[in-house]
């Protein structure tokens, strides 16, 4: 990526309509997701677990409290299962074993995993190592979507 921005720079394509880098992310949604608070260490907009005032905003919103401890990133997930830490796993839209830098290791920190549940469209190759598949529906977008208010329900019913 780095390559591709400099290579941008040097020949002046930043800036310019119809320029620039676009990097595509490899993963279905990822930015999504991100953005409305999947990543363990912010809540949606990157508001910080560890902020005392975005505890309290989503608190009052919620009604309820949410820990304020960062949680484990995928890899950290994937390490945790393999040191015995992390016993089970609920895994939606997402493929480490094909994802990870290094399949032979997540591989085995996957299978010993004493509970793994893989939500999915495809029977992917880490669905293949669930002792549990759920079956994941997917619609085609014909128009944009506002997201669920708090306390709503998405579109399939589930938050």
């Amino acid at each position: 990526m780095k390559s591709v921005a400099n290579l941008a720079m040097l020949t002046g394509n930043l800036g310019l309509p119809g320029g620039g880098v676009n990097p595509l992310r490899g993963q279905n949604n990822v930015q999504g997701a991100c953005d409305m608070g999947g990543l363990p260490n912010v809540y949606s907009g990157y508001q910080a677990v560890t902020s005392p005032d975005a505890q309290k905003k989503f608190q009052d919103a919620w009604g309820s409290t949410s820990s304020t401890k960062v949680g484990l990133t995928v890899m950290e997930m994937v390490n945790a299962a393999g040191d015995g830490t992390l016993r089970a796993l609920y895994v939606m839209g997402e493929n480490p074993m094909v994802a990870d830098p290094d399949l032979h290791h997540a591989q085995h920190c996957l299978e010993k995993t004493e509970f793994l549940v893989v939500q999915d469209i495809f029977l992917t190759e880490t669905a293949q190592l669930a002792h549990v598949v759920l079956p994941e529906r997917r619609s085609s977008k014909k128009t944009a979507r506002s997201p669920a208010p708090i306390g709503g329900s998405s579109e399939s019913g589930r938050l």
